[in-house]
């Protein structure tokens, strides 16, 4: 091994361990590729909205004009508070700064929402008349969109005329224009939350016996968005009763402050105004207040319900509605939040006054810049667009292979002709790399067996099955172990035509004063302009890392003489480029991307060709570092769990980005590969960033679920059957073994499903626990002098132990012996009969069975005592669900 002399120690291949009962033999499946319509839409038939193929430009247009209006509008309700707390009457009601600032944002919201109503018009007529068809799901969303956009017109016109009317004519507050443009807007509002409260319910589950579904699901499951419009009719009766409230809210205050022109022209000279609340308009308030309360209640009740059903789904089937469901959480959150925000200031801060009616009912302006800024966004999204060659080109890239070799080349070449041979994209998609699941499942054992070498004992990570994935026949560990050196560490396995080189993440003080080095250094030297921003630069303490006590240079000149000694054992015209997969978790994979950048700056692609596959790597150089790596190592594919934080953070507003391509995993069994730039900003959950979600073992538990889910209902297109010629490939016992999905288990996955194997080791793992010691138990731990006696009680107490663990295999052995019938955990008596018999062995003596022991790396915890990454997925059960929102880009 290395140490700060250099040395290397060639590690001796494990002796190979008795062979395992390996996967049930399936049969090849033959599958002919679809070349001519996307598995996603068929773009000659199909009318298509610009939320599917929205740009990366665009939609950071959108998202900073959204900060911007938020901010705007904040300041605005600060100014308001003030106005109302400083200003006396009379200097309030003779300035008409207020009245100009009202007339001016009303007269551009009622331009921009005209335009973008005239504008989702005219595509939704153009639409119509290119002969393509509707989905009643498109259809439906763009009506939803058109009658929030049209609503909101109507909102900002009637906010615009009662202020040009009081600008106009002073002393005019009390006219009936403005009580009844308040109406009005009152009106729209309530309307609007209506829709806020259908549109969350449209993605739910339809009622049992609903026929009139049937034939309009669409993706293979049939919601209420399917449905009718009018069978929503019940919810009008909360409309209707906060319609009459504001009804008599309106006639109420129009005849308690309604007078006549000459009285006007007395009171305007004055310094006192009748403008007392009485307590029915008090009560008509709390009541109109309490109403858009109970929508907001209800919209959010709906929306966590559809939540929930989604994540039962399979996403990408699904992507339409996980977008739209993101997507309108945000923008509605906000809207409902800024409208209870300007209620609160304009009507009940300074309750009872002239300026507080004023203010309100003059309309609130705030609240309409968010609302009206909400609905031509959702109307922009919502209208019909002709997807260009790069938004298919976008769609295709986000296919991917199950297995290496055949298959992934099959898949690449189902992707190249989905565009015309004519397209200029058609040959930049043949350039372009493609995710393969069983090459990230052998990268994760790799980023397992650097951690585990020579520092955990009884690891179930062996050299010598890691060599066995891709038939390497050497291996040798580089350990950088000077006191005063980074403590790098990284595992290099080789034969004559690949090469796999794994680093590992932080283990110790040393890493850790690696990663908060946050500082930057340029790298490669002598590029661009560091004043300009031009030049690429590094994370210094990775660079590091990666160069100290000549480390980077060891591992450059091992694979030139690996490469000379190739070339000279084989011959030039037969000889294929050197594959060289370089991994890594957390630090592990920033290191693997700076190595696989120098290797491929090193070498020319005919000689070697790179791969690097990451796990919760964080950012390692800033953006122009990041294009500069993409162009030269582009199969890159940074894999990330869920609410990682690592992955999360580190950013530093715009000092890093990410370089490669990203891919997407839960818990949940969800993958997203190639995420466009709105799919990672709307699955971001402010606030959720997890540190178990950076853990190793939490990616391999996402990663297991992945292929778990391939037999439920939330399976991907031919997912199961991918799965299964996986478990063919060279090594699937041993990727299947990581996963989780060994032997037994493996049997009652294809034969039950997903959930019956989670139902399965659910009860084992509450089995395991009633079988743990109390923890009053170690206080009576006898100390090493006590003699014989204790020596005897010791062994005694060691029996019942070890009857404890033959008892607990020997009854799950049981229960997974004879699985049958099909997968129905509550109704099917094979099930049932086999969770009872795992539930058995809650009765059986009470022993010691081997815990979690928690290591303070970025590894995870190593569990001991047979337990796999699905122990670790039902540890938080019963009932708990993970979140599955949220990956910064």
């Amino acid at each position: 091994m290395a140490g700060s002399g250099g040395t290397v120690e060639p590690l001796a291949a494990a002796a190979p361990t008795p062979a395992s009962q390996p996967p049930r033999a399936v049969t090849p499946l033959q599958t002919a590729p679809s070349l001519k319509v996307s598995p996603h839409y068929d773009s000659s038939r199909d009318i298509v909205l610009r939320h599917e193929f929205v740009g990366t430009g665009a939609a950071k247009t959108v998202i900073v004009l959204v900060y911007l209006v938020t901010s705007l509008c904040l300041a605005l309700l600060i100014l308001v508070v003030i106005l109302q707390e400083t200003r006396t009457p009379v200097h309030f009601f003779s300035s008409s700064s207020m009245y100009i600032a009202n007339t001016s944002v009303g007269g551009v919201l009622t331009l921009a929402s005209c335009a973008m109503l005239a504008h989702g018009l005219r595509r939704f007529y153009r639409s119509n008349r290119c002969g393509k068809r509707w989905t009643h799901r498109r259809r439906r969303m763009v009506r939803m969109a058109g009658a929030e956009l049209g609503l909101q017109f109507i909102n900002s016109a009637l906010f615009l005329a009662p202020n040009v009317y009081v600008l106009a004519k002073p002393c005019s507050w009390f006219q009936g224009i403005v009580t009844w443009s308040a109406f009005v807007r009152w009106t729209t509002w309530n309307s609007c939350f209506l829709l806020y409260w259908i549109e969350a319910c449209s993605w739910q589950p339809v009622e049992p016996g609903s026929r009139w579904y049937m034939d309009r699901g669409e993706a293979g499951n049939v919601m209420i968005m399917d449905a009718p419009f009018w069978r929503h009719w019940r919810k009008c009766w909360l409309w209707l009763a906060q319609e009459g409230v504001l009804l008599w809210l309106c006639v109420t205050t129009y005849r308690r402050l309604h007078m006549p022109n000459e009285t006007f022209a007395e009171l305007c000279t004055g310094s006192s105004y009748l403008c007392n609340t009485t307590t029915d308009v008090l009560v008509s308030l709390v009541l109109v207040t309490v109403a858009m309360g109970l929508y907001s209640l209800l919209y959010a009740r709906d929306m966590a319900r559809s939540f929930r059903y989604l994540q039962r789904l399979p996403y990408n089937e699904n992507k339409q509605a996980n977008y739209i469901i993101r997507i309108s959480v945000r923008q509605r959150a906000t809207a409902i939040a800024f409208f209870f925000l300007s209620l609160v200031v304009y009507t009940y801060v300074g309750f009872a006054s002239c300026k507080s009616y004023v203010l309100s009912w003059l309309g609130y302006m705030p609240s309409m810049i968010v609302l009206v800024c909400t609905a031509i966004a959702n109307g922009y999204l919502m209208t019909p667009k002709r997807p260009d060659d790069d938004g298919i080109m976008q769609v295709w890239l986000q296919e991917f292979a199950w297995t290496e070799g055949e298959e992934e080349e099959r898949k690449k070449a189902e992707r190249s002709s989905s565009l015309p041979p004519e397209s200029r994209s058609s040959a930049a998609i043949d350039k372009e790399p493609m995710f393969c699941f069983e090459t990230a499942l052998k990268a994760l054992y790799w980023s397992f067996l650097v951690y585990d070498h020579e520092e955990v004992p009884g690891s179930p990570y062996s050299v010598h099955d890691a060599l066995e994935l891709w038939g390497l026949q050497h291996c040798e560990m580089h350990w950088d172990r000077d006191p005063k050196g980074m403590d790098t560490k990284a595992i290099v396995g080789y034969s004559d035509d690949m090469v796999v080189i794994a680093f590992r993440g932080t283990a110790s003080m040393a890493n850790v004063k690696a990663d908060l080095q946050v500082w930057r250094t340029s790298w490669p030297p002598g590029q661009g302009s560091e004043l300009l921003c031009t030049a690429p630069m590094v994370h210094w303490g990775f660079h590091r890392a990666w160069t100290f006590n000549g480390f980077r240079q060891r591992i450059l000149d091992w694979l030139q003489q690996h490469v000379r000694h190739r070339g000279t054992s084989t011959e030039a015209g037969t000889r294929l480029p050197l594959r060289v997969l370089v991994t890594g978790h957390s630090l592990g994979g920033a290191l693997a991307t700076l190595c696989a950048f120098d290797i491929a700056e090193t070498y020319p692609e005919s000689a070697v060709r790179v791969k690097c596959y990451t796990f919760g790597a964080p950012r390692t150089g800033n953006h122009a570092f990041a294009r500069l790596y993409t162009q030269t190592v582009p199969d890159t594919w940074q894999i990330i769990n869920n609410e990682d934080v690592v992955v999360r953070g580190g950013k530093f507003v715009a000092l890093y980005k990410r370089g490669g391509h990203r891919v997407l995993i839960n818990k949940l069994g969800d993958l997203v590969v190639r995420p466009s730039y709105v799919e990672t900003a709307i699955r971001k959950v402010p606030g959720a960033a997890s540190l178990r979600d950076h853990l190793l073992t939490s990616y391999q538990v996402a990663l297991s679920s992945v292929l778990g889910v391939q037999f439920s209902a939330k399976r991907f297109e031919k997912g199961r059957e991918g799965v299964l010629r996986l478990a063919q490939q060279r090594g699937g016992r041993i990727v299947l073994e990581t996963a989780g999905l060994a032997h037994d288990a493996w049997d009652v996955l294809q034969e039950h499903g997903w959930d019956a194997l989670l139902e399965v080791r659910r009860r084992t793992k509450q089995t395991r626990t009633l079988l743990r010691p109390p923890p009053w138990a170690a206080r009576f731990k006898a100390p090493a002098s006590d003699g014989d006696a204790l020596k005897a009680d010791a062994g005694g107490a060691a029996a019942v132990v070890e009857e404890g663990k033959a008892g607990d295999e020997a009854a799950i052995a049981v229960a997974l012996e004879k699985p049958s019938s099909p997968m129905q955990l509550q109704r099917s008596s094979g099930i049932g009969q086999l969770l009872r018999q795992v539930s058995r062995i809650g009765s059986m003596p009470r022993g010691q069975l081997p815990v979690d022991v928690e290591q303070l790396t970025s590894r995870g915890p190593v569990v001991a005592g047979g337990a796999t990454p699905l122990d670790l997925l039902v540890r938080d059960e019963p009932g708990n669900q993970p979140n599955d929102d949220g990956v910064d880009s």
